[in-house]
């Protein structure tokens, strides 16, 4: 692995037992991922990439194989020092936004921050800048139910950036939005990994959102199709 490898996975596998029988998600996936690196990937529902992302940013723990961020291997951390590990170096984007309701857009975007441990009033003049970025400055103080799907999932988005994180991984970041939100919040993200190498790793049916990045994986039943 080399010294710019940000993420990097080696013969990963993930099995589920479903009663009597065992489900091979994921076969012997290999990945390197440099810093700012650009990746999409895609393939037919149930190929297995979401499983993949899970296990990429240690959400799940893989069945065979292992997961390295930054030179440190998940497998071999506590729950706690993944929960660490996630905040410090991994954003992640979902679908479906998950935010939490009972806090405001503004608290919303400055928890990873305040997880850290930063002052509260610097992470929330951070949230506002970036939630005014995104044009969302008039709506800082509105809770998600609030909120329109697309400004909820700009939010979202803009909790996941705010750490400006190695990595952010994204899971159809874009499904749920009409064309011109999804391509602001495509924007986004790529602005970042411009501005401050952050890689992103992107499962996408949108072949357009693909195309802009650098490279595409295509999953097929579990395993890297050639």
């Amino acid at each position: 692995m080399s010294s710019s490898a940000i993420l990097h996975c080696q013969q990963l596998g993930k099995t589920y037992t479903e009663g009597p029988n065992d489900v091979e998600v994921l076969s012997s996936v290999n990945l390197h991922i440099e810093t700012g690196e650009r990746l999409a990937i895609v393939g037919a529902s149930g190929s297995g990439k979401s499983t993949l992302l899970h296990l990429l940013g240690g959400l799940d723990l893989p069945t065979t194989g292992s997961v390295w961020v930054d030179g440190q291997e998940l497998s071999r951390m506590t729950d706690k020092q993944r929960g660490l590990m996630r905040n410090q170096y991994l954003g992640f984007v979902y679908q479906f936004h998950h935010l939490l309701p009972e806090f405001s857009a503004i608290e919303n975007v400055a928890m990873p921050l305040l997880i850290r441990g930063v002052d509260k009033a610097q992470a929330f003049e951070r949230a506002s800048r970036l939630l005014g970025d995104i044009g969302l400055d008039h709506r800082l103080s509105h809770r998600p139910t609030e909120l329109s799907g697309g400004e909820r999932q700009r939010t979202a988005i803009a909790r996941a950036l705010i750490t400006e994180p190695k990595v952010v991984l994204a899971d159809e970041p874009t499904g749920n939005l009409d064309i011109d939100t999804a391509n602001s919040v495509f924007d986004m993200m790529m602005e970042l990994n411009q501005r401050v190498g952050t890689a992103l790793i992107m499962v996408t049916h949108d072949n357009t959102l693909a195309s802009k990045m650098d490279s595409v994986l295509r999953l097929d039943h579990g395993t890297i199709a050639s």
